[in-house]
């Protein structure tokens, strides 16, 4: 079985030379890094510290092209060498020295599969296990919520394991998110293609969650909205079906923007509400 991982910078080398530095034990015939931060001193940084590692290869984006495009530039790189499994890998992720092994073993009858992920540092506190999406209102979930349909069971693309088939099968990741609900979409459009979609509950890994949320930053809450818009359009193949879950996440994701400018008393979730449908009505 020949597999490669594929890991995104972006300004964050401290955290992605210790993920690759984990991962380098590990069966895993390639690690990709993209350097998404689009200047030289990353790129120094990181270059200098796997310079003796032929199996590590970087390569630089010259630009911020979000989690999707950069994880599609390292793609389109890997997947004519013949791998026939890709793991994709957030760099402030922790992967414990057994992560690539249990993987394998447990994603024999998985052409998607994500270990379960923890929090870190605090290592006992679940993250994900596999969520549920719903296409409808936009609210996530550990489970399906009873009496609302539309549900989608998603992995995050925070750990992901994916067959190259899929890939040939459906295309890659959709490059119009720039960041956040890619995962979903793909998710969504693997198990429309008939593609196993599951969790590998004895493989696990640690997260450095969610620095851009907890801090309420202008860049999160624009691409948050941007993402549950775009999301709205893509998981409905029908005109009505997409104006119609609009109708209803416009009002949600503006009730979610006020809790949050209560909730951190500034106007960036507002802010970030509205750039986000000014940006999603002119395309």
């Amino acid at each position: 079985m020949k597999l490669c991982s594929i890991i995104l910078n972006y300004f964050g080398s401290a955290d992605t030379i210790a993920c690759v530095r984990a991962l380098l034990g590990q069966p895993l015939d390639k690690i990709c890094i993209i350097e998404n931060s689009g200047g030289h001193k990353e790129l120094d940084i990181l270059s200098a510290a796997f310079s003796g590692f032929p199996q590590v290869e970087i390569i630089s984006s010259g630009q911020n092209l979000g989690f999707a495009g950069g994880v599609n530039l390292g793609l389109k790189r890997m997947l004519p060498l013949g791998f026939e499994m890709v793991v994709i890998l957030n760099n402030d992720t922790v992967p414990p020295p057994d992560l690539i092994e249990k993987l394998l073993k447990g994603a024999d009858d998985l052409d998607l599969a994500s270990p379960v992920i923890y929090r870190y540092p605090d290592q006992n506190v679940l993250w994900s296990r596999g969520n549920y999406y719903n296409a409808w209102t936009g609210t996530l979930s550990t489970g399906k919520i009873s009496g609302i349909p539309g549900s989608i069971f998603y992995l995050p693309g925070c750990c992901l394991l994916v067959r190259s088939k899929v890939f040939e099968a459906i295309g890659l990741f959709d490059d119009s998110f720039f960041m956040y609900g890619e995962d979903v979409e793909f998710c969504h459009r693997s198990a429309q293609a008939g593609f196993c979609i599951g969790i590998v509950p004895d493989a696990l890994i640690y997260h450095k969650t969610g620095a851009a949320s907890v801090q309420n930053s202008p860049f999160y809450e624009l691409n948050i909205n941007r993402g549950h818009l775009l999301l709205a359009q893509k998981l409905f193949r029908t005109q009505p079906a997409q104006l119609f879950a609009l109708c209803i996440k416009l009002p949600m994701l503006f009730l979610r923007a006020c809790l949050r400018t209560l909730r951190f008393q500034n106007w960036n979730a507002l802010r970030g509400y509205a750039l986000a449908i000014a940006d999603f009505f002119k395309t």
